[in-house]
């Protein structure tokens, strides 16, 4: 397992980063096929002082991305809530991949209903779109816990979306090109 520590507008330092590895090195216990796991440490001026850090962790395994972001008064505690919640993920992924037919019950309608819409565009990414089935989106979907996922539809070839509905259940948009 490779891990990457990466500090945005703060230095980590060696003993730090080697903190890091150590307790994200705990995590190939609990999973055996984590491939990568990148650490992003970020100091944010906030007048919230408790939440002055944060710690986000992003592993791969199998063509699948677990993340957590947790933010806390110190370094250390926000590695360590996250590196916590990120075992949870981990947990959560193998209970899925064991018992494709749990479903977790949701109370994000309310999550939904509360944000509002941004009017301006404030942010760009950029990620490799992989080939899946519709349901296997979803899965990754709720591991990554967003409200939308795109992918390459394995049957088709062409790009498709899969979303959380406000009912709980799942949506699919497949694009018709004129």
């Amino acid at each position: 397992m490779e891990v990457f520590v990466e500090g945005r507008n703060c230095e980590i330092s060696e003993v730090t980063s080697s903190y890091i590895q150590k307790k994200v090195g705990k995590l190939s216990r609990r999973l055996r096929s984590i491939d990568m796991v990148k650490v992003e440490i970020t100091s944010e001026p906030t007048r919230e002082a408790d939440k002055r850090f944060v710690a986000q962790v992003t592993a791969s395994v199998r063509d699948t991305l677990l993340r957590t972001e947790q933010r806390a008064a110190d370094l250390y505690t926000a590695i360590n809530s996250s590196v916590d919640a990120m075992e949870g993920q981990v947990e959560r992924y193998k209970g899925r991949r064991y018992d494709t037919k749990r479903r977790v019950n949701r109370s994000k309608k309310e999550v939904l209903a509360s944000k509002e819409i941004p009017t301006t565009l404030v942010r760009t990414k950029r990620f490799p779109v992989q080939s899946m089935s519709p349901e296997e989106a979803a899965s990754q979907m709720e591991l990554l816990g967003h409200q939308f996922f795109l992918f390459a539809n394995a049957d088709s070839g062409e790009l498709n979306v899969v979303y959380l509905r406000k009912d709980g259940n799942y949506g699919l948009i497949q694009p018709v090109l004129d």
